[in-house]
């Protein structure tokens, strides 16, 4: 939330003031009830979720809790005008006992909760992003760019460093091709390029992901 320091109509002059739209922002779990008012006056079209807190990761019953909890939130965004979704990293695609936290939160979200995919991280957590798309295709609604260094095995802690095997678009081992060939034809519309860290400047990282998906003919 380091961002949302300034007061939300400073910062929507500022990103418009540089030729930039935001069309979704990232708000921490435990300020999202506080924070709907301000989304919906930065003129964003969907307020995203990105974990929940990682006590609740250990049990199938945290993860319900999780749920209750953005459904609440995702009743005010809507009431807002904003659309509410949620963005998974790794954790959630971890075998507990009796099932995985991500076929919870999606069984137990209200059905107006849409999904923005991160495909590093459901690679990363051992998913098939293509069979995971396929099978939300009801919330699919934004997909988060970013390129899997070779790794062998998967990590379920995104704060880990081991977990962080980050890379350019098209500089590592994920098929964009497909993956966003599919996206589009499951009637996705938003894709953004995710900056989480690279060896390269982040403008240099950009561009070099921006110049390989330009290039894709999907």
């Amino acid at each position: 939330d380091l961002i949302y320091n300034r007061p939300a109509k400073e910062l929507k002059e500022l990103i418009s003031g540089i030729g930039l739209k935001a069309p979704s922002g990232h708000f921490d779990y435990a300020t999202l009830e506080e924070k709907v008012d301000y989304a919906a006056e930065l003129g964003l079209e969907y307020m995203i979720c990105p974990m929940i807190p990682p006590a609740m990761w250990g049990t199938l019953d945290g993860f319900r809790q999780g749920a209750v909890h953005l459904n609440k939130i995702a009743a005010k965004a809507k009431a807002a005008g904003l659309k509410f979704g949620y963005h998974p990293h790794n954790y959630e695609y971890k075998q507990l006992a009796g099932g995985r936290g991500f076929d919870v939160l999606m069984r137990e979200f209200d059905p107006s909760i849409r999904l923005e995919l991160d495909i590093y991280w459901a690679v990363e957590g051992g998913q098939n992003p293509l069979d995971l798309m396929r099978q939300n295709r009801q919330r699919l609604a934004l997909i988060h760019i970013k390129d899997r260094k070779q790794f062998s095995g998967f990590t379920y802690n995104p704060l880990a460093d081991n977990a962080h095997h980050f890379t350019e678009a098209g500089s590592g081992t994920i098929d964009w091709k497909a993956v966003l060939g599919e996206a589009r034809r499951l009637g996705v519309t938003q894709f953004y390029v995710d900056q989480d860290g690279s060896d390269l400047p982040v403008e240099q990282s950009l561009r070099a992901s921006w110049k390989y998906l330009s290039q894709l003919n999907v």
